[in-house]
């Protein structure tokens, strides 16, 4: 006796499923039998990491893959998949086939039993029927193994194998801090997930910036905080959320980071501290409408000498400002040692004006009344 189609066996459930349900099928639907016309091919969980995903998703369609639990007494059940009606191709996430295929392959094997029956050629196994071609990686490939897609390293070439190891080292120096191929002209933050593409024997890590190369637009935040916070890396998601709060782009961070020597970090109360230069600051209010500025504290101890104290005393003419306008007036800020002097020198010059001023006024006014007093007696004796 042949094998029987699920579409006779369960067709009546799926229909009722449905029913059960009171909607009828959004997408398209598919029986796991069916898969054998075609293959099914495996997607890896990022799709942005897949050059060809966008036209795959193109040339597809949306559907609803049908396949069954036998020991429930409800056994129907379905995943999302899309479907190539040209090519009768099948395309799953590689999470969705680790979940369903241990019950999915049962409709492949009966697919399988059916094309034999009809003595069409076929795959011995419904593994045979899965492609793994877009799960490749560098260093290992896929396999299906205990219902599951699994990675096993490959058995690399020596000179691979050290050239690999030595990207490894690099990527896990500290003092290494940007990355990039050789023949690029863009370099990366050791985070960056387009490092994964850089071939072992073409892999370069510096410790300073390359200049003559563009940094990777990518990851070029991450790659600024984490100069701006260094060397407490661990501060970097505290800070850039009081940043995306002021509005602060990568293209000012960049300048930040490494024009402007400014160091970052969030306080514990929710401020932000920046360092420039030897003054230190502090930025608060982001959960408020108005933002405050603190400069450290300070006192002279000489002419043109002053001392760091604890503490920080508030900048008044600074409230209101925007964050971007605060670490501008920080990042030019310069200690002028003579400040107090200036300032009373100016306001000695502006009472000098001012006295000068009024003593014109004085005279000005005295000059009226005797012109005013020599015009009533001339008019008197003119009257006479």
């Amino acid at each position: 006796m042949g094998a029987v189609s699920e579409k006779i066996l369960y067709d009546n459930l799926v229909q009722d499923r449905y029913a059960a349900k009171g909607v009828k099928p959004s997408n398209l639907v598919l029986w796991g039998e069916d898969i054998v016309n075609g293959r099914l091919i495996l997607f890896p969980k990022k799709t942005d990491t897949l050059p060809e995903y966008d036209s795959i998703c193109r040339t597809t369609t949306g559907a609803s893959l049908i396949y069954f639990d036998k020991k429930k007494q409800q056994p129907v059940l379905f995943c999302d998949v899309r479907y190539d009606k040209q090519t009768q191709n099948v395309y799953m996430s590689a999470d969705i086939f680790n979940n369903v295929w241990k019950l999915l392959k049962e409709s492949v094997q009966t697919g399988i039993e059916l094309k034999r029956d009809r003595g069409e050629a076929e795959e011995e196994l419904p593994e045979g029927y899965v492609d793994l071609a877009f799960l490749k990686h560098k260093s290992s490939e896929a396999v299906v193994k205990n219902d599951r897609v699994e990675y096993v390293s490959k058995v690399l070439p020596e000179r691979e194998q050290k050239a690999r190891s030595k990207m490894q080292s690099a990527l896990d120096n500290p003092a290494y801090r940007f990355f990039y191929a050789f023949d690029s002209g863009i370099y990366h933050d050791r985070d960056c997930e387009f490092i994964r593409e850089i071939p072992p024997e073409l892999f370069t890590a510096a410790a300073e910036r390359p200049r003559t190369r563009k940094p990777c637009r990518r990851c070029l935040r991450i790659m600024c905080l984490r100069e701006l916070c260094s060397p407490y890396v661990k501060q970097m998601p505290a800070v850039n959320r009081l940043l995306k709060r002021g509005d602060i782009g990568n293209n000012y961070l960049e300048r930040l980071a490494f024009e402007y020597g400014i160091k970052l970090r969030a306080d514990e109360d929710g401020s932000l501290i920046v360092v420039s230069a030897e003054d230190t600051w502090k930025i608060s209010g982001f959960d408020k409408e108005s933002l405050s500025l603190w400069q450290n504290n300070y006192i002279k101890t000489s002419s043109e000498e002053r001392c760091i104290t604890q503490g920080f005393h508030h900048k008044k003419t600074a409230d209101g400002r925007t964050l971007f306008q605060m670490l501008e007036r920080i990042r030019r800020y310069k200690y002028d040692p003579h400040f107090h002097e200036n300032v009373a020198k100016a306001e000695a010059q502006q009472a000098v004006k001012d006295q000068t001023a009024d003593e014109a006024d004085e005279k000005k006014g005295l000059f009226k009344r005797i012109v005013g007093l020599f015009g009533r007696l001339f008019h008197k004796d003119k009257r006479n």
